[in-house]
């Protein structure tokens, strides 16, 4: 891996879902009318103002920059300043729509939401859970001659438990949403120790 190039992918922004405090029975009854696209809309609808309205950056490149600047001094890569736009799952056809790809550090958020623990429950949690895959953008497959083979994955997921001190949803979004910042960085800073340890750990430590 010594001195290869490493690329990072962009994806379009992570969606924030949100499930607001109890609906009249008139809203109830519309979001039940439009079904359940209509509804994930609607979370995300609100998701978008939360974020907008806060100044709160999508966490998603913050993860991938750390994971690929600790691949960088563990294994002496090149960076690439380019980002590889993925628009396909399919490591070979991400390998394929970038011939010039060496290594692509492929991460991102699945799922970010604030919902409350249960139905009618004053009490919210936020749900993160991220993705990792390193894919060797060199490997020939033996059966079809195409390039692109995943090396490294993962999955990291952190959500905690209901306890006396878990906050309101009017908590997560007081002064500014500091709380709901500070546990998506909280949640950020997880995952990254988590790729660390489970998934990144061949060779020296940096």
């Amino acid at each position: 891996m010594k001195e290869r190039r490493l690329a990072v992918t962009a994806r379009p922004p992570t969606p924030f879902f949100v499930t607001e405090p109890e609906e009249s029975a008139a809203t109830a009854l519309a979001v039940a009318l439009v079904g359940v696209a209509g509804r994930a809309a609607g979370k995300s609808d609100a998701g978008d103002r939360i974020f907008r309205e806060n100044g709160i950056a999508d966490p998603a490149p913050h993860l991938a920059q750390q994971l690929r600047d600790d691949l960088q001094r563990r294994y002496g890569l090149k960076l690439d300043r380019e980002a590889i736009y993925v628009t396909d799952e399919d490591p070979k056809q991400i390998t394929a729509a970038h011939p010039a790809a060496d290594l692509v550090l492929d991460v991102w958020i699945n799922n970010l939401s604030l919902e409350p623990f249960s139905q009618g429950s004053k009490k919210y949690g936020l749900k993160y859970s991220a993705y990792l895959r390193l894919i060797d953008a060199r490997v020939v497959h033996p059966i079809d001659g195409k390039k692109g083979l995943v090396i490294a994955r993962g999955t990291c997921s952190r959500i905690l438990e209901e306890t006396p001190s878990t906050p309101t949803y009017d908590d997560f979004l007081a002064n500014g949403a500091q709380r709901l910042i500070r546990e998506i960085d909280v949640a950020t800073q997880f995952c990254v120790d988590e790729f660390r340890s489970t998934v990144l750990t061949a060779g020296p430590t940096p």
